[in-house]
């Protein structure tokens, strides 16, 4: 249960990023929630010169209706019309116009333009008192001056064209959009302007505040002071009283290029991950299924290879709810080889002599010759009086021969990792690369996917352990046939350890095929290893 459970919190977290690299790839949704009744839209648009003064076009897309538009103009506006047609229009009073259908507004704004050493602000915006001044938003009170046009939210779609500039300077947008009062907003840069969209709310008067290049009003004069402290307080004026400012989400979206590619890469860690996940776990299904059942195996009397009895062991799998060891069986092989001894006649008191010269071939036979010496004297010989043979150090002793016995079965190419982490990890990592690099390293969840989700198929490769290769399916088969022959004769499950020197090594292969349980009683540092 814990593979299965730390492998698909792996996966759904991957599974994250190509979601959002998805969802990033379009703009923001914007929801009308109380639509204006008699006023669809508006669009405004407007025109920086190299002098600082600024040219305003208001479109209101009104049905089509009778209205009666009461035009108020902000301080120092200028050449004012409607529907092109000039009108008398200043502050403290309004120029008026009737209209059937939509209506444009124009006018042209000097002063709203302030150029520093480093740049030029565009603002559109009084800000006294911690409020804005409406007069002097970006149009004021866009619902309060048209007739027969109820209250309502308002979507405001717009341009910004720096003249002689145009929408980039190198690969910089030239202007940099925030808004009060407008959200939520969006914006793009195309070639000769930076467009935005956002939600205008009833009652609402918005402001704008754009960062443009220096060089896009040669012809102002510079002021004292830069961009950067000029922008901050006008931010903290209004934010003192609520009034937030709203960038637009990045010109730049995500790229479908790169969410196609993260998303086929996870696609590749799904099959990675879950066919050999889910082939082993039918495997193991089908070799405990095999093994319980004697009738259900081919039995064979000859030994059917090489394999030491406890890779045997290892590789045959469960014998069917049979007692077995391969430390036992291991410590049997050392002793018909004659690296060890056991002396003694029965089960009840029986001694194994290891000499301090003793070593084995294997890892595994090392390490079972290290935890039999003494850890007072481990450089010379030991006698160990049996039983008991490994008494409350069994615990700690069958971990550290199980990962033993794993490192040579592995070295043997026995089995191999179900997940080897050297395919599993690298897919998150370049899942995560691609992610930064394709949203110009401003990927917060890439950076993580690269991390994290490193250390998760790290995590996820350790808790599916290990599974048979190729070679160690087809030794398993040879060896469950053994095995059931070795398991139908009654005699070997009653033998004790000092009986090897009349059984010799086939002892040994019962003690890890689960024939012999009485040796595996006598020698395992706990039931099963």
């Amino acid at each position: 249960m814990l593979r299965l459970v730390v492998t698909f919190l792996f996966l759904f977290f991957v599974a994250i990023l190509p979601l959002h690299a998805w969802l990033n790839t379009t703009p923001d949704a914007l929801h009308l929630t109380n639509s204006a009744k008699g006023l669809h839209g508006i669009t405004w648009s407007g025109t920086v010169r190299s002098d600082g003064r600024l040219s305003v076009r208001i479109d209101y897309d009104l049905d089509q209706q009778s209205h009666k538009i009461d035009v108020r103009m902000p301080d120092g506006a200028r050449f004012a019309a409607v529907n092109g047609t000039p009108i008398a229009a200043d502050i403290g009073r309004y120029g008026e116009a009737t209209v059937t259908g939509p209506a444009s507004v124009t006018y042209e704004l000097p002063g709203a333009v302030t150029r520093y050493r480093d740049g030029a602000v565009l603002s559109l915006g009084d800000v006294r008192n911690g409020s804005i001044r409406g007069d002097q938003a970006m149009f004021p009170c866009a619902l309060c001056y048209l007739g027969n046009v109820e209250y309502g939210d308002i979507v405001v779609s717009g341009a910004l064209f720096v003249d002689g500039i145009g929408a980039f300077v190198g690969d910089q947008a030239s202007a940099g959009l925030s808004f009060v009062n407008l959200s939520p907003t969006r914006a793009k840069a195309d070639d000769d302007d930076v467009r935005f969209v956002g939600l205008l709310q009833a009652g609402d008067e918005p402001m704008m505040l754009a960062t443009l290049p220096a060089k896009a009003v040669t012809k102002l004069t510079a002021k004292d002071g830069s961009v950067v402290d000029a922008v901050k307080a006008a931010k903290q004026r209004l934010g003192t009283d609520g009034h937030p400012f709203r960038s637009p989400t990045a010109a730049h979206h995500g790229s479908a290029t790169v969410a196609l590619v993260i998303t086929v890469l996870y696609a590749l860690l799904l099959i990675v991950i879950l066919v050999p996940v889910l082939w082993a776990r039918g495997a193991r299904s089908a070799a405990q299924h095999a093994g319980a059942p004697d009738s259900a195996i081919t039995v064979s009397s000859m030994k059917p290879g090489e394999l030491s009895p406890a890779l045997a062991g290892s590789v045959a799998g469960p014998s069917g709810g049979q007692r077995q060891s391969l430390v036992a069986a291991a410590i049997l092989d050392l002793v018909c080889r004659n690296v060890i001894s056991i002396t003694g006649s029965d089960s009840r008191r029986f001694t194994i002599h290891v000499p301090a010269t003793a070593t084995g071939t294997t890892r595994f036979d090392r390490a079972v010759i290290e935890q039999l010496r003494s850890p007072m004297h481990p450089h010379e010989d030991n006698d160990i009086h049996v039983p008991p043979l490994w008494s409350v150090r069994g615990p700690t002793v069958a971990r550290v021969l199980s990962k033993a016995l794993a490192q040579e079965a592995r070295h043997q190419r026995l089995i191999r990792a179900t997940v080897p982490p050297v395919i599993a990890m690298p897919i998150p990592i370049a899942m995560g690369v691609i992610a930064i690099v394709g949203n110009h390293g401003a990927s917060k969840l890439g950076y993580t996917t690269a991390i994290v989700g490193a250390l998760l198929a790290f995590a996820a490769s350790r808790a599916n352990g290990m599974t048979l290769t190729t070679r160690g399916r087809a030794e398993q088969q040879r060896w469950q046939q053994y095995g059931a022959w070795l398991r139908s004769n009654n005699a070997l499950s009653t033998a004790a350890a000092p009986d090897v020197a009349t059984w010799g090594e086939t002892l040994a292969y019962a003690a890890a095929l689960g024939a012999a349980s009485e040796v595996a009683n006598e020698l395992s540092p706990r039931l099963g290893s």
